[in-house]
């Protein structure tokens, strides 16, 4: 199954905002001049955006009625945005860690119907959606006042 086939336009170029902030990354790297600051929020973006897109796989799946695939996407989700974590600050920092702890709790509910579980999934997406373009503009707006 190819991950691309389960997401929309929009989510596929927020992905592709993260792998731009990556090879940002990369060149400060190469040039030996790396903002901790910029590695730091490339990790937590590209991390929350896999998250991101692994609860809109999962969403697909559970509407298909793949329900176990579903649970297997979330666990992935859940592990991204752990690992965000690590790197996020701040408001950001408690923002994701809502969004382990809602994770977390959808995984452990065994009683909610499709339609309850599909709409905690896209309250989610739509929050971890906010969070990174907001942080995305964040950073744009940073980096045009830095030139």
């Amino acid at each position: 199954r190819n991950i691309e086939t389960d997401l929309d336009d929009e989510s596929k170029a927020i992905i592709e905002v993260s792998i731009a902030d990556l090879e940002k990354v990369r060149r400060e790297m190469e040039m030996d001049s790396l903002v901790t600051e910029d590695l730091n929020r490339a990790f937590s973006n590209a991390l929350s955006t896999l998250t991101m897109a692994e609860l809109k796989v999962s969403e697909v799946l559970i509407k298909e009625h793949h329900s176990k695939d579903a649970i297997v996407a979330m666990k992935y989700g859940m592990f991204h945005i752990k690992n965000a974590l690590k790197y996020a600050e701040g408001e950001k920092k408690e923002y994701e860690k809502h969004i382990y702890e809602e994770l977390d709790s959808l995984l452990e509910s065994r009683t909610m119907s499709e339609e309850e579980v599909i709409a905690r999934l896209e309250k989610m997406i739509h929050e971890l959606d906010v969070l990174v373009e907001t942080d995305g503009s964040a950073d744009d707006q940073s980096s045009g006042s830095a030139h």
